[in-house]
């Protein structure tokens, strides 16, 4: 079973991270190298992330990361294991900055997506990741059909992107609720059961994409139907193992 470990961070903790090693490109993963990861991602700077949303039919576009909360996605990996119990077990083998907190989330199995690809060696293209973060309560109110509906528009989408070349890889996430959270305290790794309280809007999935620029990608959010009751958040990807 596939499930994505996500550090939540923001630029201090960041520059906090790199003034520890070395190396400052060193991955978080170096220190689970004997663990198969599936996709390994590091974001640039949640400073220099741009969201989208849709209210009333109008796009919102602000400049910087989703606003209701001060923590952001700095990195996140996939990895194959037999259960959450393991994936937890990776996860507090990461080194974690004081005020970071890794979170894990079972990748929701759905049918009909095309298949995963790699980006290519072409640098005029920018490689980005799409975080969509969704309001879970707006949806349960919305309904089953809704949701469905909404699930399936994400799968057009990915098809649509796909005939274009600029689609890579997509998942959904299952709901926070079945989460996981590791926190360091004291030195010692805490960990806490979803759902996670300090934001409404949550993780509820990503897409990988190459585009020619941020208006691009810019486009390409405001189709995703997240937006209607969350924010897609756009990250440059600075490096994709």
């Amino acid at each position: 079973m596939n499930f994505m470990l996500v550090i939540y961070g923001d630029d201090e903790s960041r520059l906090s991270y790199q003034s520890k090693v070395t190396d400052s490109t060193v991955p978080r993963c170096v220190q689970v190298n004997d663990v198969r990861f599936i996709a390994k991602i590091s974001l640039l700077p949640p400073s220099t992330a741009t969201s989208v949303r849709v209210r009333d039919g109008r796009r919102q576009v602000l400049t910087g990361p989703v606003p209701e909360t001060s923590l952001h996605v700095v990195w996140c990996g996939v990895v194959d294991v037999p259960a959450i119990e393991d994936a937890i077990a990776i996860s507090k083998r990461i080194p974690l900055m004081e005020n970071e907190s890794i979170e894990v989330r079972a990748v929701m199995e759905l049918e009909g997506r095309p298949p995963e690809k790699p980006f290519s060696e072409d640098n005029n293209e920018l490689k980005m990741m799409l975080l969509s973060f969704d309001d879970e309560q707006a949806w349960t109110a919305a309904g089953t059909e809704a949701f469905r509906a909404a699930v399936n528009e994400a799968v057009e989408l990915t098809h649509r992107l796909n005939a274009r070349g600029q689609y890579h890889a997509a998942s959904p996430l299952e709901s926070s609720s079945s989460g996981k959270r590791i926190r360091v305290r004291d030195g010692q790794p805490v960990l806490t059961d979803g759902p996670f309280v300090e934001t409404r809007e949550v993780l509820g999935g990503y897409y990988l994409l190459s585009v020619k620029d941020l208006d691009e990608a810019i486009a390409i959010a405001e189709q995703h139907p997240g937006v209607r009751f969350g924010t897609a958040e756009l990250r440059q990807i600075y490096t994709l193992e």
